[in-house]
């Protein structure tokens, strides 16, 4: 919705008046274009939260979306988080693309957030290779995007072009076009 892409344009503007504000999450981590479907899915909406050097400046950022009334919007304090046990036995078996964490390019300050999206996320092929691996082993996302979580929830299906963008808004999101 426009009024959700008016709140990340209004914080973004604000980075030499608040500081502290690096960008959305798009916009920090680089993708190969191949995978965008897969990334972009797994992320889900994560993708627009903004990233920010504490807890300090998100407030400053809410109580400007409050004064000017614009949506709302995540924040991911790098003071604030924690750090995600990751599973690191990777499984390098066949329809086993890597782990999501692993098909991104970012700034090692940075870890925390993507440990917080994608956990130990597995990219596989397909659907079929997902249920060989086992239904709610891991969270398993499909290199055209269909998604098992750890609680065996599936949700998948066709998903037209475009759907499941890597958006930044600056406009750095691949790592290497393809």
């Amino acid at each position: 919705n426009n009024y959700f892409f008016e709140s990340i344009k209004a914080i973004l503007g604000q980075k030499e008046k608040l500081g502290g504000i690096y960008g959305t999450v798009s916009d920090i981590g680089r993708i190969d274009h191949k995978y965008e479907t897969a990334l972009a899915t797994a992320a889900g909406n994560r993708v627009w939260a903004i990233v920010v050097d504490s807890d300090e400046t998100a407030v400053a950022c809410i109580k400007y979306l409050k004064e000017h009334r614009l949506s709302s919007l995540t924040f991911f304090p790098l003071n604030k988080l924690r750090s995600y046990p990751i599973e690191t036995a990777d499984r390098n078996e066949a329809g086993v693309v890597g782990r999501a964490i692993d098909l991104i390019s970012y700034d090692r300050k940075f870890v925390k957030v993507f440990e917080q999206i994608f956990g130990d996320t597995l990219v596989v092929k397909s659907v079929d290779d997902a249920r060989r691996l086992g239904v709610g082993e891991r969270r398993m996302v499909t290199m055209d995007g269909d998604i098992f979580e750890k609680t065996g929830v599936i949700k998948g299906g066709y998903k037209k072009a475009g759907l499941a963008i890597w958006a930044s808004l600056t406009g750095n999101k691949f790592a290497s076009q393809e």
